[in-house]
């Protein structure tokens, strides 16, 4: 196990929140990691859907 593994079991949150780049990535991956896979599967849609739009 990698000592962000570690870190990030002794903090309860996923290792990417330990290197999320700001606070509104920290508490989206918070979030998103809290949800049920069905929800989390309609949640990373509607965000690719959403960037998609930001693009074109």
């Amino acid at each position: 196990m990698t000592k962000a593994a570690e870190l990030a079991k002794a903090l309860d949150v996923p290792v990417a929140y330990l290197f999320a780049e700001d606070d509104d990535l920290a508490a989206a991956i918070l979030a998103f990691a809290k949800l049920p896979s069905g929800e989390r599967q309609r949640m990373r849609e509607e965000l690719e859907r959403l960037a998609g739009a930001q693009r074109g």
